[in-house]
Parts: structure tokens; sequence; C-alpha cells
């Protein structure tokens, strides 16, 4: 049986040691926290996601919620720009219901699934201690990724120059009257821009313990480093002022987190002999699209089908690396386009405006064809 050394107990490195496993690896998963990850709030689970995590063996669909539709509102008005569905249609487009879900959630099934599997040891609580005797070394280890900082040639992440703040709310009388709880919203302002959506807790449990998950953006620099760094209130004020009045409904006690949303050049080196890079240790991109995690779960399948159908560990590298690279450069390139088209200001943000009015459902749904449709391998069992 191979070995593989997985760093990273995040989702993409569940994903990757979960996909490997289920070829016939060994794995070793590092993870220099004692437990999964609680960081973040929310997760989109776009149809291309979901196969992915249905290709590994897990059903989260009591995790998962089902939203209506996604609305986009402008920075003033009370009705939406456009309101683009999310039934039964779309799922007989795509072949999968778009869902929404805490991150934290995710991540604790992948876990779990993980600490399942026979052929999977995690060494919680230790930080990676560098290249060993494993055949294989996968660095899933995020953007500020330690394994690929050890690989010749390759550069660390940049800064976009943008930054995040996240909470998850109660959903209390006050933000219910605001916020729609049944649907993705995505809050265009003046230089920055919101999504709001609701998640259930880790129980499927009814409407009193759903909460919305929160995260507001805008240019600038963050005061502390870090993905749980606390926001200044005057910073919240400051990106709720830029929004929809709707969104005066956040204004509370309640904690955000802020960090710097960083990205990694998707065009550099993932593969150095038998080490490679997936997720965002390989091209971590801004949220704008909402498909990092998809882009890791995809990731993680596509490797560990590539090596199954190699005879050798490299040149399984550079199939998934050369299978991989287009997609994801068109993902990043779509994530920063987003970013200067959701905070547009004046005249041309009126403009786009228009252009959200009156484009139909099926064009918009022409143009995500190419990322929902997407399929996964099959991943072939030991």
């Amino acid at each position: 049986m191979r070995t593989a050394d997985v760093v990273g107990g995040g989702i993409a490195g569940c994903a990757a040691a979960l996909a490997l496993a289920k070829t016939g690896w060994a794995v070793t998963l590092y993870e220099k926290r004692d437990g999964p990850a609680s960081e973040g709030a929310g997760i989109q689970i776009s149809p291309n996601a979901r196969r992915c995590i249905e290709e590994l063996g897990l059903d989260l669909t009591p995790l998962c919620f089902l939203p209506n539709a996604i609305q986009i509102f402008g920075a003033r008005g009370a009705k939406p720009l456009s309101n683009y569905s999310l039934g039964t249609d779309f799922k007989a487009q795509f072949g999968a219901d778009y869902a929404v879900m805490a991150r934290r959630s995710l991540q604790s099934a992948l876990w779990r699934a993980c600490e399942q599997s026979s052929s999977i040891t995690i060494s919680a609580g230790q930080r990676w201690p560098g290249k060993g005797n494993a055949a294989l070394t996968v660095g899933a280890d995020g953007v500020g990724s330690k394994v690929r900082s050890a690989m010749p040639g390759v550069a660390g992440a940049q800064s976009t120059g943008y930054i995040a703040c996240r909470a998850l709310l109660p959903f209390d009388r006050q933000v219910a009257t605001a916020v729609p709880s049944e649907d993705v919203c995505l809050w265009l302002g003046r230089g920055a821009h919101a999504v709001t959506y609701p998640v259930l807790g880790p129980e499927n449990d009814p409407l009193p313990n759903r909460s919305l998950n929160v995260v507001m953006s805008k240019k600038g620099q963050v005061s502390e480093s870090g993905w749980s760094a606390p926001a200044h209130p005057q910073l919240i004020s400051k990106l709720v002022s830029l929004l929809n009045p709707k969104l005066s409904a956040l204004r509370s006690d309640i904690s955000f987190s802020q960090w710097s949303i960083d990205a990694v050049e998707p065009s550099a080196k993932w593969v150095h002999g038998n080490t490679v890079l997936v997720g965002d240790a390989a091209h971590a991109m801004p949220p704008f699209a909402a498909q990092g995690a998809a882009m890791a779960l995809e990731d993680a399948v596509v490797l560990a089908a590539e090596l199954a159908k190699a005879d050798h560990i490299e040149d399984g590298l550079c199939a998934y690396e050369h299978a991989r690279r287009s997609r994801v450069r068109r993902l990043a390139a779509l994530s920063h386009a987003n970013a200067r088209l959701y905070h547009m200001s004046g005249p041309i943000a009126s403009a786009r405006n228009l252009a959200l009015k009156t484009t139909p459902q099926r064009v918009i749904d022409a143009r995500m064809g190419w990322i929902y449709n997407w399929s996964p391998p099959r991943l072939p069992s030991d």
C-alpha cells in the first residue's frame, strides 16, 4: 500500500485524505489543531461541490439549508435588482440542489469521516515535521502553506487589497424583518459588498436555531492578522453605511471577525517531485465567486483519480496539474472580476444595476453552466 502525508486538516486536507484512502493509499493527516477547524461562518455548496462530497461517500443533506433564490440588492431600494431562482428548474438544469451550510459542519463531517477510515491516521495537535519517507506529500495547508514555502521557486501569497468581516447572527425579529431569511442575498454597495444567507445548526434544528451568515468586504487593511481577529465596531459601522439601508439591522453587539483576503497566483507551480499542492495552498482566490471550497473538493477527487490511473506518482501529479489548471485560472479570474463588479459606484453602477434587472435567468444559467455542470471523475475503490 502506498503511503501519503497530507498536511492540513481543513476542508482541502480532509477531502484529499478521504479521496486517497478510497483509492488505496495509507494516509497520515497532519493538523496543527487538536481537532477540526472552527473558523469561518457559512459556505455555499453549488452542484459541482455537492457531487464531489457525494463522490467522497458523504451525505450532508441533514446539515444543508436549501435557499429559494439568490437575490441581488443595490445600495438603495428595498426591492432586489435580480431574483435568481434556485428551485426545481435549477435542479433540473444542473442536476443537484444549491445548498448552504455552516462551514464548521462541513469541516466536522469530513474530519469524522477521516477518523472512521481505517486507512487514515490523524496526527492532531502536531505540525508537519517536514518531508519524510511517504511516497507522496500533499500540501493542503491553506493560503499560508508551509508545504508551498518549502518548494523551490514558488512565490508566496499576495494581498488582494480587500478585507472581509464575518459573523453568525441569531435570527432575531429585527434581523428577520430586514433580511430575507430563505435566500442567499448579495448586497452591492459603494465600494463594498456583503453576502447573507441562513445556515442550520449541527443537528438540523428548527428555525429558532437558524443563524444568518454575514460576510462584508471592502478594500483596506486589517488591524490584526489571522482568521479570527476581532473587527472593530467602527469598521462594521463603516461597512454597513456603504451598503443597503436594510442592513442597518446588523448594527448590534454581535462580534465580527476580520481577515485580509490574500491570493496565490494559480499559474504558479503546484508540483515538485512527489509533492503536490491542493486547494488554497495551490490557488487561493478571493471568495467573490463562492467557489474556493468547491475548487478544493474538486482538486481532491481529481488528484486521487489521476494517481489511480498513473503508473508513476510523478505522472499522476502532472496529469492532475494539467487537468485542474485552466479551470482554476478561470475561476480565479471570475473572482477578481466580481470584486470590481460588486464595488462599482456612480453611473457605471447604474448601468450594472440595469443589466441585472433585465438579464433573464436562462442567460445566467448559460453563463454559470461551465461551473455548476462539472462532475468529478469516479474514484475506483481499492
